[in-house]
């Protein structure tokens, strides 16, 4: 007896275990969908099972048991859970762990810590994280996590929705490593980075990412960023860079993006890729670049969203680098208070909207001041502002409404030079300044995956991209456009991106793969999201599931967290 007494506690938590198992491990039949796997083949109509996390059957004949989840899919499309291959919804996730707008996307994994910043590894101090999230208009709560192991345990504490895929930051490195982080490191600095790169991708991060248009990323030589990724190579890291110029000196900024694989042998990932601007170059060029680095060995991609309106800070559009050298963002910012600093900086801006808007065949006869006016005239109508500080009235409006509204009679770089100064360069804008035909040129072609470039919900103006990208690439673009067919997009969005990252698991429908899986009505599908009415959810996705919990039904999030944090060749 007292054997069996000795043995109770052990049968009793085993028994316990299994009958909790069970009911979060209840099947899911899908029948009668059309399946759609992610790998590029042409759709096809099955039944589809799930078993606690994982694909169990895919076929003709398959038959529910005792306690399966029977969901009638006739007329709608089942396949794998969206991948976002650049996003910046790691800085939310600690608050909004639900990552809803993300969810009713049909997104179930996001790849995070993008264009050089994310919350982990944190130095003491983090001036440039705090600016870049008063951009975003995200609130700072003052998170920090020294490491990358410390934010991946908060999250598993926390647990969240969606599968996570990290990348180590080059501009919080460099700043956690750095006396004056927009400098010259010295050798010890450079040391410094190396380790704080190591210890993130022992640590799980999958590569590391750079923002060289913003500081502290901007201060980085290639030699620099060949010595980090050098670093990062052994673990397997990929290189993911919103490069220096996505404009006039864009094709310069492909070859350093370039040249960093090809010399340190990592994958290359160019973030966002577009032609901001009438620079004259063309997507055929741009991939042709890519095309022959290929050639030539090089593993390089690109991401795209799904829009003619990029969006990014006000200090990033208009402030030199050498006014932010000594200082950093803050000092730049209250230096143009003084008239010749302005003038200085004046100058600059209008070398570089003459940069960016070339003059070509007529133009070529105006003289500069003119020609000036002109691009300044159409910019002032281009550039709508969002999350302005103190100013929630500024939300959604150019910047030619506002000067107007205020009756400010001066220059628009002088408007937006008091602007950075009034909301201490808490500004973000939104620029319609890409073709919409280079948009579907990049979109279309087989080197680039889909990335939002987006981030949770915030206070004030946002991108419709944190709300619509997915379905808009489905909905508009294959559906009623045919840039692509749907099972082409939808490669593209999942096993194309799986396959882009080394996820084992995730991208495709097969028997042992993950259960992420999106269910939506191919006829319906389709953003609602606008640059004016940002915050809306796209309709047509019926529903998501993550590690096999339903984490969206019936257009309604449920609340559950069955997300993981996605180590390279692991998952903890």
């Amino acid at each position: 007896m007292k054997r069996i007494y000795h043995f109770l506690p052990a049968f009793i938590a085993l028994y316990t275990f299994s009958f909790t198992a069970n009911l979060n491990a209840r099947g899911v039949l899908f029948k009668n969908a059309t399946v759609i796997d992610g790998t590029g083949a042409k759709a096809y109509r099955a039944h589809l099972m799930t078993d606690g996390n994982l694909i169990v059957g895919i076929g003709a004949a398959l038959k529910e048991s005792a306690g399966t989840k029977v969901i009638d899919a006739d007329g709608l499309v089942l396949c794998p859970g969206f991948i976002d291959m650049h996003s910046h919804l790691d800085f939310q996730l600690p608050s909004q762990p639900g990552a809803e707008n993300y969810i009713r996307q049909g997104v179930t994994t996001v790849v995070a810590g993008n264009c050089g910043f994310a919350l982990a590894p944190q130095g003491e101090k983090a001036s440039s994280l705090t600016s870049y999230l008063a951009v975003l208009g995200v609130e700072d709560k003052k998170y920090h996590f020294p490491r990358m192991a410390d934010y991946f345990a908060h999250l598993r504490k926390k647990g969240i929705a969606v599968n996570l895929v990290q990348l180590a930051p080059h501009g919080m490195i460099r700043e956690a490593a750095m006396k004056d982080p927009e400098g010259k490191p010295s050798a010890g600095e450079m040391e410094r980075m190396r380790d704080l790169l190591k210890k993130a991708m022992e640590d799980g991060a999958w590569g590391m990412s750079t923002g060289l248009a913003y500081p502290p990323g901007r201060g980085a030589s290639l030699d620099e960023l060949v010595d980090l990724m050098s670093v990062a190579m052994p673990y397997g890291g990929i290189y993911c860079t919103h490069m220096r110029d996505e404009s006039a000196k864009l094709p310069e900024a492909v070859r350093e993006a370039l040249s960093i694989g090809e010399r340190a042998g990592v994958p290359v990932q160019i973030s966002h890729l577009k032609i901001f601007g009438s620079t004259g170059h063309s997507p055929g060029d741009i991939l042709f670049m890519l095309e022959e680095a290929r050639r030539r060995g090089v593993d390089v991609l690109a991401d795209v969203y799904p829009y003619n309106a990029s969006s990014t800070s006000l200090s990033a559009i208009m402030l030199p680098p050498w006014l932010c050298e000594e200082g950093g963002i803050a000092r730049a910012v209250g230096s143009l208070k003084d008239p010749v600093t302005r003038a200085k900086a004046k100058d600059y801006m209008d070398r570089r909207l003459l940069d960016f808007a070339p003059k070509r065949g007529i133009a070529r006869l105006i003289p500069d001041r003119i020609f000036l006016w002109l691009v300044k005239w159409v910019m002032g109508r281009k550039n709508m502002l969002i999350g302005v500080h103190g100013h929630p009235e500024y939300d959604g409006k150019t910047f030619r409404e506002i000067m107007k509204q205020n009756n400010y009679k001066g220059d628009i770089i002088d408007f937006g030079m008091d602007l950075l100064i009034e909301t201490k360069h808490d500004v973000a804008v939104i620029s319609v300044m890409m073709k919409e035909k280079h948009v579907r040129a990049f979109m279309a072609s087989p080197l680039t995956v889909f990335g939002s470039d987006g981030m949770g919900v915030v206070e004030g103006g946002q991108h419709p991209r944190s709300f619509g990208t997915f379905p808009r690439i489905l909905g508009y673009y294959a559906r009623d456009e045919k840039l692509f067919t749907l099972e082409e997009a939808v490669h593209k969005m999942t096993g194309m991106t799986a396959r882009r990252l080394g996820l084992r698991d995730q991208g495709v429908l097969r028997e042992g793969a993950a259960a992420d899986l999106v269910l939506y009505d191919p006829v319906r599908v389709r953003d609602t999201a606008t640059f004016a009415a940002a915050k809306s959810n796209p309709e047509g996705i019926h529903l998501i599931m993550v590690n096999g919990e339903i984490a969206l039904e019936g257009g309604a999030p449920t609340g559950r967290k069955a997300g993981r944090v996605l180590k390279r060749g692991n998952v903890f």
